[in-house]
Parts: structure tokens; sequence; C-alpha cells
């Protein structure tokens, strides 16, 4: 793949005019029982009062938090 085409200029372009974008937020209790969905990572961080990038670590590990689960995608029963 050239990397100077104009095709990969335009994809970078596009990407980097969508890192807007955010990754909602599922939050559980330790039992899995589902608490709510969050717009992203700062939402959660605003409610729970918990750094972000603690959130974003146990999100990507499904892993629990202060009593809390924090996932990118609605957990299965």
């Amino acid at each position: 793949m050239d990397k100077s085409s104009k095709e990969c200029d335009e994809l970078v372009l596009e990407i980097n005019n969508k890192s807007y974008i955010k990754k909602a937020v599922f939050v559980y209790d330790a039992n899995k029982i589902f608490i709510g969905k969050y717009e992203g990572v700062k939402a959660a961080e605003r409610v729970f009062k918990i750094n972000h990038s603690t959130i974003k670590k146990y999100a990507h590990i499904n892993g629990v938090y202060n009593g809390y689960i924090f996932s990118y995608e609605r957990l299965k029963d």
C-alpha cells in the first residue's frame, strides 16, 4: 500500500475529523447488574468520580474496580 497516496491522506483526514466520536461505557455492579450506559469515559468519570484512565483500563478487561464493572460492550447474562 502506498502511504503517500491521495486516498491514504484522505483516510487519515477523515479519521482525524471523527476523533470526537466517543465509545459508550456500560457500567454494572460487582454482581453484573446493569447500572447504566454512558456516552463516554468522561461522562462515567463525572458520575462515579473515578479517574478516566482507571475507567478505560478496567473497561478493556471488564474487571471490577471499587464495586463497579466498566465495559465497552454489553455483558452477556
